[in-house]
């Protein structure tokens, strides 16, 4: 087709550059905008123009508007963004052997690095950048890299593939397995993995883009003539269908690793397959057409995507195609690759009326599904469709020739679909949804048929999560089964690494609509879309797997004001050989009651498999996790009353593995500082009462981080701040010889507490607690809501939230005793080191070589706390500015934007001033705003080695229109550059 020749022309160059005659050549230029440079090696600068070869070693440069795309010989495709440079140090290319290696370095810019034959060899990609050298295999990727600024110092995003991998300069190497997710360089040098930030995409999106008035590198801007008269209909748009051959589209897959994937379409979809089903029988589908022969085509380079093995066929006979003579054709241009598509694994199809084909196979041993849940009515609570499970009971089944598993437990007999595993590989583990539905059925048991979901991924890991659609008189029962290769986990999960899983939504989960993981949405009502939730992250053990630790937390504030709803999920637990066993805590609340406010409990465990661990695949890349099995009421929603009742519901969650990172440097010791709650006590006369509390002093918040057992734990002690009614005193303890704990990666830790560690005192007495008490702890920086962060530049303060519920009996003066309860829905805290009068002294405050009594200090940052407005009570956030004069020890703070409301108030030492005493201070007269904080440093590496670096505190505030509130606050030196405010120092 000769008008494939000149549309391509440019292109056809690339083949060339593995023969000898372009041996130096890299690559060809495919399309740029002229403000790109090329400088080869030994020569003077060019400008670079569409169809240029690249030479070994050249570096090309681009300017604020300059585009360049290079092709490789093997569809290597890198698009170098404005303000970039590049030089491809090596290229070899071997096409017989079908093996290819490239070396590159990034010094500055955005690219996009779309991987050919290279990224399908082990080692073909080494990307140097000034932050270490990537490797890429077998994926898209995305390259910041901003040598000066401020922001990360690079970014390193999966946009499609296997595996991203960074070699950091002091040997830690950093992973990515599934798209989405980001390597982030600080400027401090501190990485960290995690889902891509929207900013991160659109700015490389942007930067990539072509802009108006480009002509893509050809000296002749097109217009509509030009196309008219070109050779493209003839070669393309008006051939026949026969000629062009297009493939025929595979249906699309669920893509099942989005938590945020539209489950509604998905029970749109079976409903209308459901009428379909009963409206119309099924019947043969009339023959296809068979193909016509077609002439040889040059395959285009394309990511290699792993084909899902197909039950085997008779081969139907074809007539022998007589090749037409055919010139030598010219070679395709390489393409730049395409995401792959996952074709789910399909169940064996219906072989429809008369006999059917049979693969050769003979039946092999089952696979020993472990099943949970099916000898028990296994609906519970209110919510649609929630499943109690039994401890689980191992199926005596078999895999049949035709590819099914069936079996019988407890007596019972099931036939369920096998499903095929995707193939063993490297990257992300892959996890593909097959849905089974009972109308047709394909899935029974005990004669009845099953319908929900399958998860199925590599190594024969398959979690069945079904359920009989039984006669309305009888309630459907739970068919949970679960099988695989299990995980050796003292191995896998004893290096010291980070684990992220993404955990799926539980299909039955309230009609399909809630992916808030172990929640319901009757309570929360949050949407998840606007809710902050982390992925499960598992902290492995340190040569141990008896001390990794695992963590998932939700954080949603929705709304402002009156029309605020805000709910918090904190799950933390311990991982052994049976997977993971963790605790349930948090709450909701809804300023405007269309909600029920409400205090989370629960046990959560993983589904063992049948020789009972919990993690599948060779190196723990599965596990499901549930509401714990056995349990009557193994996730609780518990009322705010008097009289508190519980709902009681459960989940079912399938997670796997999506990247894994060393640890890294995690801060230790014990921090101190303040908190703030607003707390609702229960009375047997009476509905609850509101308080304001708040912790005065530096004492009364401790915060303990144990690196070394991955642990943390945590006491608030707060007092009333208004009024006589409610509470008076309240003391909570977190983690420790409390309960459960996880300290995961800096600043990323949480605790909670099952019994005890609560003291409270109300109007009416002391409270005894009894039963669960519903206590946690999370740093704020493991689910940061967007507006709710306490400060952007404040890295070595911590802060976070705190909660907790309790109720029990107190005891009255007379002897007589009164049932009684207490509850704090996200109450903020603030801890740092805090520096003390002596190191002031000695190290001199911001602005060190400075005497002392001459310098004034200026600090930023923010504040948080609860509204309490009329009968509302809602969370806010304002800044924070604060003035301080060291030598007099006098200065001002003003709060501003919290609530819309402004105030200011006169600040004075406090406490004694001696060598160890720390550097407090406090409202130097009484007035709306009333505050307490203190001093904290930084890091070493900071003037004056950061001693008082930071400022953090509490504070309460009321004004006329019985409006009060409550909150925390923290803020940096202003003279301090933000990208030095890093974590890690001084604790």
């Amino acid at each position: 087709m000769p008008g494939k020749t000149a549309l391509l022309s440019a292109a056809c160059l690339v083949p060339l550059m593995a023969g000898g005659a372009l041996a130096q050549t890299a690559g060809v230029t495919a399309a740029v905008n002229q403000s790109a440079t090329g400088t080869p090696p030994g020569r003077a600068v060019r400008t670079i123009a569409i169809g240029d070869n690249i030479i070994q070693n050249e570096r090309i440069d681009t300017s604020g508007d300059g585009l360049v795309q290079i092709l490789l010989a093997d569809g290597t495709a890198f698009t170098v963004g404005p303000n970039s440079a590049l030089t491809i140090d090596r290229f070899v290319y071997d096409p017989q052997a079908g093996s290819a290696q490239v070396a590159a370095t990034l010094s500055r810019g955005v690219f996009r690095f779309v991987g050919g034959r290279t990224s399908k060899t082990a080692g073909g990609v080494a990307i140097d950048t000034p932050v270490g050298t990537v490797g890429i295999r077998g994926a898209v990727a995305d390259i910041a890299i901003r040598p000066g600024g401020t922001g990360p110092a690079a970014t390193f995003s999966m946009v499609f593939g296997d595996e991203i991998t960074l070699e950091r300069p002091n040997g830690r190497t950093e992973r990515v397995y599934r798209p989405g997710y980001t390597i982030t360089v600080a400027r401090d040098g501190t990485t960290t993995t995690a889902r891509t930030p929207p900013g991160t995409a659109n700015e490389i999106q942007a930067a990539l883009a072509g802009k108006p008035g480009r002509s893509g590198g050809s000296p002749n801007v097109p217009v509509d003539r030009t196309v008219a008269q070109s050779p493209v209909p003839q070669a393309n748009s008006a051939e026949r269908i026969a000629v062009i051959a297009p493939p025929i589209p595979t249906p699309r897959p669920v893509d099942p690793v989005s938590a945020d994937q539209d489950v509604v379409v998905l029970a749109a979809l079976d409903t209308i397959r459901y009428e379909i089903a009963q409206a119309t029988p099924p019947s043969p589908q009339p023959p296809q057409p068979e193909p016509q022969p077609q002439p040889p085509a040059t395959p285009e380079p394309q990511p290699t995507v792993p084909s899902q093995p197909a039950p085997p066929s008779q081969p139907e006979p074809q007539p022998p195609a007589t090749p037409e003579p055919q010139p030598p054709a010219e070679p395709e241009p390489p393409i730049q690759p395409q995401p792959p598509v996952e074709t789910p694994a399909q169940p064996p199809a219906d072989p429809g009326p008369g006999p059917a084909p049979q693969p050769p196979a003979q039946p092999e041993p089952g696979d020993a599904l472990q099943i949970y849940g099916a000898n028990s009515a296994g609906v519970v609570g209110n919510y649609s469709r929630t499943f109690r499970l039994d401890a689980g009971r191992a199926g005596a089944d078999v895999r049949t020739a035709s590819g099914r598993v069936t079996g019988t437990v407890g007596g019972l007999a099931f036939d369920v679909p096998a499903f095929e595993s995707p193939p063993v590989g490297s990257g992300a583990a892959p996890l593909q949804r097959q849905e089974i539905l009972a109308f047709p059925s394909s899935a029974t048991f005990d004669g009845q048929p099953l319908d929900g979901t399958v998860f199925v991924g590599r190594e024969e890991f398959r979690a069945y999560l079904l359920a009989t659609q039984e006669a309305s008189s009888l309630p459907s029962r739970a068919f949970y089964g679960v099988t695989g290769q299990e995980t050796n986990v003292e191995t896998a999960l004893s290096g010291m690494a980070v684990r992220r899983y993404a955990v799926q939504a539980d299909p039955w989960a309230f009609d399909r609509t809630n992916a808030i993981p172990f929640s319901s949405l009757a309570t929360s009502g949050l949407p998840s879309s606007t809710t902050l939730r982390s992925d499960l992250l598992v902290v492995e053990g340190a040569g141990t797997a008896s001390q990794a630790r695992a963590l998932q937390t939700t954080l949603g504030i929705n709304g402002t004001g009156g029309n605020q709803r805000s709910a918090v999920n904190v799950v933390v637990g311990a991982v052994s050989g049976s997977g993971i066993e963790a605790v349930r805590r948090g709450g909701a609340a809804s300023a405007f009651g269309d909600v029920p406010a409400a205090t989370y409990l629960g046990t959560i465990a993983t589904l063992a498999g049948p020789q009972g661990a919990g993690f599948f695949g060779s190196d723990g890349e599965y596990l499901v996790l549930s509401g714990t099995p056995g349990a009557d009421r193994s996730l609780t929603d518990r009322s705010l009353s008097n009289s508190p009742t519980d709902t009681a519901f459960s989940r079912t969650h399938v997670a796997s593995l999506q990247s894994e990172a060393p640890v890294g440097t995690r801060r230790a010791g014990l921090l101190q500082g303040f908190n703030a709650a607003l707390s609702q006590s229960f009375e047997t006369s009476g509905g609850a009462v509101r308080t304001l509390l708040r912790g005065k002093d530096p004492a009364s918040t401790r915060i303990g981080l144990s690196p070394g057992v991955n642990g943390a734990e945590g006491t608030f002690r707060s007092a009333r701040v208004e009024g006589s009614d409610g509470t008076s005193t309240l003391a909570v303890g977190v983690g420790g010889a409390n309960g459960p704990s996880a300290y995961v990666g800096d600043r990323q830790y949480a605790a909670v507490a099952t019994t005890g560690g609560v003291t409270a005192t109300t109007a009416r007495g002391s409270l005894t607690p009894a039963g669960d008490v519903g206590s946690y702890m999370v740093s704020g920086r493991v689910a940061e809501v967007s507006g709710f962060a306490l400060c952007s530049a404040c890295d070595f303060i911590e802060w976070g939230w705190w909660g907790t519920r309790a109720d029990g009996a107190v005891a009255l003066g007379d002897g007589a005793t009164a049932q009684s309860g207490v509850a704090v829905h996200l109450g903020s805290w603030v801890a740092g080191d805090i520096a003390t009068y002596g190191q002031i002294a000695t190290a001199g405050p911001p602005g060190a070589g400075t005497p002392t009594s001459l310098v004034t200090a200026t600090y930023a940052g923010g504040a948080i706390g609860t509204v309490r407005n009329g009968s509302d009570a809602y969370l806010a956030r304002g800044t924070l500015d604060m003035g301080w004069n060291f030598g007099s020890r006098t200065g001002n703070l003003t709060i501003s934007g919290f609530d819309g409301r402004t105030q200011a108030a006169s600040l004075t030492g406090t406490g004694s001033t001696g060598s160890t005493d720390p550097a407090r201070f406090t409202q130097s007269e009484a007035g709306s705003l009333r505050v307490d904080g203190a001093f904290v440093n930084g890091p070493a590496s900071l003037p004056g080695g950061g001693v008082a670096a930071g400022v953090i505190g509490s504070f309460d505030w009321r004004e006329s229109g019985n409006w009060s509130a409550t909150g925390v606050f923290g803020g940096t030196a202003s003279a301090l550059p933000p990208s030095s405010l890093s974590p890690g120092g001084g604790g």
